[in-house]
């Protein structure tokens, strides 16, 4: 296996910087424009929506944000009334995250225009060349973590 080139790098990193952009603003744009929503606060929410009843913590750590950040980015999302939280009974300072039906349904909006973007950018390879490309991103998502 030999190094990348310097310009094949170049070419992936300004690929990733296009699709990550195009994906952040079909994101941001899924909601009402007074409740657009950033980069940090969809990543929360998918990852509310993957693990209901997570803690704050887990969902810092999974962003990789300090507490203060976290608390701040919880907050906002249940000022939206698109998470709720839930103090745990036995142990009144754990606290469970949820979504609420209307950050159900932001989420799902949200999936489904990455879905459409993802099939628009499918639609373009050949069968071969889509499951050399999901190969691939697996590959490397496996090795980088």
């Amino acid at each position: 296996m030999t190094d990348p080139t310097a310009p094949q790098i170049d070419a992936l990193r300004l690929g990733i910087d296009g699709l990550i952009r195009r994906f952040k603003i079909a994101e941001a744009a899924a909601g009402t424009p007074e409740h657009r929503l950033n980069p940090i606060d969809v990543q929360a929410l998918q990852f509310i929506a993957a693990r209901p009843g997570c803690t704050a913590t887990a969902v810092g750590q999974h962003l990789g944000v300090v507490a203060t950040t976290t608390s701040a980015l919880v907050d906002r999302l249940v000022r939206q009334g698109l998470a709720t939280r839930q103090r745990v009974e036995s142990n009144r300072r754990i606290v469970r995250l949820d979504l609420s039906a209307a950050g159900k349904a932001r989420v799902e909006a949200i999936v489904e225009t990455q879905n459409d973007h993802c099939r628009l950018m499918l639609s373009s390879l050949e069968s071969q060349e889509r499951a050399a490309l999901i190969a691939a991103i697996e590959k490397i998502v496996n090795t980088i973590g």
